[in-house]
C-alpha cells in the first residue's frame, strides 16, 4: 500500500489535485513521527552493534570470570563445555549458559544434556571432575572439600571413597545422624547416655535403649529355657 500512497503524493504534487484519504493519513503519520523524533540524536549503527556484542558476551559468560577455563564435557564433545567454576554452556546455542536445577536429596546441582535426540540429567560436580581430573575410579564418588554441594569449582572437588565422603559429612556437620541430638525414643545423646561399642567405635548408641534391649533379650532366653524344660 505504501508505494501506491507515495505515487499518489507525487502525482498530487505534479497535478495539484488533493490527495486521497490513504495518502492524507500517510502524510499525517510522517508529520507526527517528525515531531516526536525532533531533538533526538540519531543512533549510531556501529555503537549499537558494539553494544549488542557486549551484551551477548556478558550473557555468554553468565557472570563468570574471563580467566575460567572451559573444557569439553566428556561424552558430549562438540555439544557442551564445562568451566572450572562449575558452569555448563551449549556450543550449539551460541555459548548459552545452561540453567542448573537443585536435586531434592543433597542439594547437588544438575543439568540436562541432549545428544542425538536423547536427553539425560547429570550432576555438575561429576562433569567438572571428569573434564578437569579424569574418569571416576571404580568404587569412588565425587566429594566436595568444603562440604558445600553448590560449590562446584574444580579446586573444591576430588574423587574419593564413599567412606571418606561420609567422614566429610560428619566433619562439616551435614551428616543426618551427626545432627541428631536425641535417640528415636527421645533420650538425649549426652556424655552420660552415649555408648560407644567396641566393634563400632565411631558409632554411638543410646545407653538406656541398649540396656533395655539387652534385658529384654535375656528375658526371652529365660522364657525359652523354661518352656523347653517343661516340655521335656
Amino acid at each position: 500500500m505504501i508505494p501506491n500512497v507515495r505515487q499518489q503524493l507525487s502525482k498530487t504534487a505534479r497535478t495539484g489535485r488533493p490527495p486521497g484519504r490513504a495518502a492524507r493519513l500517510y502524510r499525517d503519520r510522517l508529520a507526527r513521527n517528525r515531531r516526536h523524533t525532533k531533538g533526538f540524536e540519531p543512533v549510531v549503527v556501529a555503537d549499537a552493534r558494539r553494544s549488542t556484542r557486549l551484551r551477548a558476551r556478558r550473557r555468554a559468560l553468565g557472570g563468570a570470570s574471563v580467566t575460567d577455563r572451559w573444557l569439553p564435557v566428556v561424552g558430549y564433545e562438540g555439544f557442551y563445555e564445562v568451566s572450572s567454576d562449575g558452569r555448563v554452556r551449549s556450543l550449539k546455542r551460541r555459548f548459552r549458559i545452561l540453567k542448573q536445577a537443585v536435586h531434592p536429596r543433597g542439594g547437588y546441582r544438575q543439568v540436562t544434556l541432549a545428544k542425538n535426540g536423547h536427553h539425560r540429567t547429570h550432576k555438575v560436580h561429576r562433569l567438572v571432575l571428569e573434564a578437569f581430573v579424569g574418569r571416576c575410579p571404580p568404587g569412588f564418588v565425587g566429594c566436595h572439600n568444603d562440604g558445600d554441594t553448590s560449590n562446584n569449582r574444580a579446586d573444591n572437588l576430588r574423587w574419593d571413597s564413599p567412606s571418606a565422603n561420609n567422614f566429610d559429612l560428619v566433619r562439616h556437620g551435614t551428616h543426618a545422624n551427626a545432627n541428631k541430638t536425641h535417640c528415636p525414643a527421645g533420650h538425649p545423646y549426652d556424655d552420660e547416655n552415649t555408648l560407644r561399642l567396641r566393634h563400632a567405635p565411631k558409632a554411638r548408641r543410646c545407653r538406656i535403649c541398649y540396656e533395655r534391649q539387652q534385658a529384654e533379650h535375656a528375658e526371652r532366653k529365660r522364657i525359652g529355657r523354661r518352656k523347653l524344660k517343661a516340655a521335656s
